[in-house]
């Protein structure tokens, strides 16, 4: 049976769409063919919640999310205190001391502070607070949410460097990959990871844009989403 590497992408609210695309993945038997994850921002906690194996668990978090009160300044849109109390009450759900059991390697990028620079943490290795950093990190949207300390450092999401963190599976040895993209016009760059074989889940619609997708964190969006997902992903995962 051949180990796959799964990748998941960064998009805030559309990450609901992973959900059911991991759903589908469930269903497939895929499952157990997936070795080890990696995720951007919304996708990293999204990887947490893979590797914790209780999807029924993080389907309830996302449907249980308070929606964001945006504030229609383009220069701010949502308040960091609606955005960090969402993104720590994920942290939350998948940083626990239980996270010291995954059997799944787990990935997750963030940038330092002022920079593009990207870098690939493995969280199976880490202390439960400094997984819940990472993950918070990873997921800070500059200029929403303030940079999160790593080691003293502050970091800020991932996904402004690399928003499909294909690199650290590659790099481990990775050939046979499944990606979930969160925007129907997202491309994999294939080119740049010679020798690879991709299936690729991505939206047959559109989930949104920033405001009314990235920011859309609503009971009704979170279900749309998670439908299309299961939906989308049922159907590469059949063909591939």
């Amino acid at each position: 049976m051949d180990s796959y590497g799964l990748v998941l992408a960064g998009g805030g609210g559309k990450g609901a769409y992973q959900i059911g695309a991991m759903k589908a993945m469930e269903q497939c038997g895929f499952t157990g063919r997936i070795q080890a994850v990696s995720g951007a921002s919304i996708g990293a906690l999204n990887a947490a919640f893979f590797a914790g194996g209780d999807l029924e668990r993080a389907e309830q978090t996302w449907k249980n999310l308070k929606p964001l009160r945006q504030t229609g300044d383009p220069k701010q849109a949502v308040t960091m205190e609606d955005l960090g109390a969402l993104i720590g009450r994920m942290g939350e759900a998948v940083g626990g001391p239980e996270s010291s059991g995954w059997a799944v390697e787990v990935y997750a990028n963030a940038c330092p502070a002022g920079t593009k620079e990207c870098r690939y943490f493995c969280l199976n290795d880490k202390s439960s607070a400094e997984r819940r950093a990472i993950l918070l990190a990873s997921s800070a949207f500059p200029g929403v949410c303030p940079p999160v300390e790593i080691n003293g450092q502050p970091f800020i999401d991932g996904g402004v460097a690399d928003n499909l963190p294909v690199r650290p599976l590659y790099e481990k040895g990775y050939r046979k990959l499944i990606a979930v993209l969160l925007s129907d016009h997202a491309e994999v760059p294939e080119k740049k990871f010679p020798g690879a074989e991709f299936l690729v889940i991505r939206p047959s619609e559109s989930i949104g844009d920033f405001f009314d997708g990235t920011l859309d964190f609503s009971p009704e969006g979170v279900r749309r989403r998670m439908g299309l997902g299961y939906a989308d992903a049922l159907r590469v995962l059949k063909r591939g």
